[in-house]
């Protein structure tokens, strides 16, 4: 699911669109990665202050690569022009907190359903985990409530399991913090 090499390729080129990203009123900017090791359809990539938290997060954790140049400009810039990242994160943070609500409601009513969508689905759990990390104390509280409410939910309509995404990442999603990457899908008619 996650190339660490394509997350570093994100960051390098974020660090050139910077402020036109971080100054637009679009919570998705459309990025073009100039590598040509990565298809044209991999290159055209979506991103969102979440999505650049993904890619820090990979960068910071995972020591296969060489990459504390990228990653520390980029964290450079996010100090830099911190209040407008944080409207940045502000901004996305409602949206993401809105599709993992729906995701709640889809794994509880949907019977089809399945375990691929929700490992795929649980990149934006991720996300707003990482987003609320971004906010000071008291906005962080604003919203913790209401995270926790659909965790509860998602909780119940779920059971321990391994570890979803490949095992090579296992190590830097510890299961006390990262806990909802760590269970399955009740599948119709199963028990809890």
């Amino acid at each position: 699911m996650w190339k660490v090499d394509f997350e570093e390729e994100i960051l390098k080129e974020i660090l050139s669109d910077w402020e036109s990203f971080l100054f637009t009123n679009e919570i998705y900017w459309q990025l073009n990665l100039s590598n040509k090791k990565f298809s044209p359809a991999e290159r055209r990539v979506r991103i969102s202050a979440g999505r650049l938290l993904i890619s820090s997060f990979l960068l910071q954790n995972y020591n296969r690569f060489n990459n504390d140049l990228i990653l520390n400009q980029f964290l450079s810039l996010k100090s830099k022009w911190l209040a407008n990242w944080q409207k940045k994160v502000t901004e996305e943070l409602p949206v993401r907190i809105r599709q993992w609500t729906l995701f709640i409601h889809d794994l509880r009513s949907d019977s089809e359903f399945s375990q691929p969508q929700m490992n795929h689905q649980l990149q934006i759990r991720l996300m707003v985990g990482l987003l609320v990390d971004e906010l000071d104390e008291f906005e962080r509280g604003q919203y913790l409530q209401q995270i926790d409410i659909l965790d509860q939910k998602y909780k119940y309509a779920t059971l321990e399991n391994g570890f979803i995404w490949e095992s090579d990442l296992k190590d830097i999603f510890p299961p006390m913090k990262y806990w909802y990457l760590y269970r399955r899908f009740i599948q119709p008619g199963e028990k809890k």
